[in-house]
């Protein structure tokens, strides 16, 4: 939320004359200060959050994605470009989460990919977003669960919201949720909506 509302607060961001580049700095650095400012017991432990940032760039004109994670020997928060595997250049991704469900989501990525003939340079569709919500239904890990949460991002920089339909519970019936959280009865999403074979 903070760094939504810093964001928020930046006129060039808003009239999004300020590039992607420069926001990764600054959510870094808005990290580290909010860490360095908090106040906890002495004898803490390092932070356990990461995040993905990603979008287009109009100053390197592609899509890109960084890596934001805790660096536990530098004691503070660090970004990491993300770059598309050798093997497969047009295969833009990143998973983030426990050590055991990125390398599983990779491997099965990289199986998916394979079994479908795709030529190596081939963009990346609904693949890795299939996996997440195979792991969010059966619950392998215990760190992934809940309803996937799903936006696009355009090149003209701006970004859309899809409502998911789900099942919270695997034997009652699908609902639609919205970034996670199921809506009300009387809610209407008014955004384009989402299915996964469940």
């Amino acid at each position: 939320m903070q760094l939504i509302a810093s964001i928020d607060a930046y006129p060039p961001s808003k009239r999004r004359s300020s590039d992607l580049e420069d926001t990764n700095g600054h959510v870094v650095r808005v990290l580290n200060e909010m860490y360095s400012n908090r106040e906890v017991p002495a004898g803490d432990e390092d932070p356990m959050a990461e995040f993905i940032l990603g979008g287009w760039s109009w100053r390197a004109s592609s899509f890109r994605i960084w890596h934001v994670n805790w660096d536990p020997n530098m004691k503070q928060f660090q970004s990491k470009a993300i770059r598309p595997l050798t093997h497969r250049p047009g295969a833009w991704f990143w998973f983030a989460g426990s050590k055991d469900a990125v390398f599983d989501a990779r491997l099965k990525l990289e199986g998916m990919l394979h079994a479908s003939g795709a030529p190596s340079d081939a963009p990346l569709d609904l693949q890795p977003l299939t996996i997440i919500a195979k792991y969010c239904q059966d619950r392998t890990f215990r760190d992934v669960g809940g309803a996937p949460q799903v936006a696009k991002v355009y090149q003209h920089m701006n970004t859309k919201q899809f409502a998911v339909s789900w099942k919270q519970d695997p034997t009652g019936p699908a609902s639609l949720h919205l970034a996670g959280r199921p809506l009300l009865s009387y809610e209407i999403a008014h955004l384009p909506e989402i299915k996964f074979p469940q």
